[in-house]
């Protein structure tokens, strides 16, 4: 036994090995995606929860609206004092829950021009994967989720969906519960190895738990 948990040890290590150098290279073939580029422009000296400049928790909603426009995108604006409504195609989330104005949240949405070899050039490999209550995988940060569109494999070119806060919480050195609700990071691989991997894992899916 002691044999095959190290002959697994140093197969995962040169899984997340290649998983990183595959990025870079993948990373470095074009240019930076908009949204993605938007994660350091006007962005230096801030902190990470930092998106063309707007910082959450000192960007007033209205503020970071004008500057989601001024790039181009649409504006979804949540808060709790305006009414849910209907939208479609590419658009930029911002979201408050308090009744002041400051921004608590960016969701990128319904954008697929963002992979996830790309994000990992700029964030480094992801602390963790979680899969949401639709049964997609997400690669989690300290501020960052990447939920993959593509639910059956997680790959570099996974395309992904974006979403900034403050609250997201981290594992340190990369490290889950005791009781697992996220499975640790094993690099590119598809969806059911995980599951097949780290059984212990306790998903919780829509209407569960």
């Amino acid at each position: 036994m002691p044999r095959f948990l190290v002959k697994l040890a140093f197969l995962i290590a040169i899984v997340l090995i290649t998983t990183n150098i595959l990025a870079c290279l993948l990373g470095r073939t074009k240019p930076l995606d908009p949204l993605l580029r938007g994660l350091t422009e006007a962005c230096e000296g801030q902190p990470q929860t930092c998106w063309y400049g707007i910082v959450l928790g000192q960007t007033t909603i209205e503020e970071a609206a004008s500057i989601v426009e001024s790039k181009g995108y649409a504006v979804e604006i949540y808060t709790p004092s305006v009414p849910a409504e209907e939208y479609s195609g590419c658009r930029i989330g911002l979201y408050t829950r308090s009744a002041g104005h400051w921004l608590e949240g960016i969701n990128i949405v319904d954008c697929d021009t963002v992979n996830l070899g790309d994000l990992m050039i700029l964030l480094g490999q992801p602390d963790y994967l979680d899969v949401n209550c639709m049964g997609k995988p997400v690669a989690g940060y300290k501020y960052f989720l990447a939920t993959l569109i593509d639910g059956r494999k997680v790959t570099p070119r996974s395309r992904v969906q974006l979403s900034i806060a403050s609250q997201f919480g981290e594992f340190p050195a990369g490290e889950v519960p005791a009781y697992p609700m996220v499975f640790h990071w094993m690099g590119f691989r598809p969806l059911i190895d995980y599951y097949r991997l780290q059984p212990l894992v306790q998903v919780s899916f829509c209407g569960e738990g």
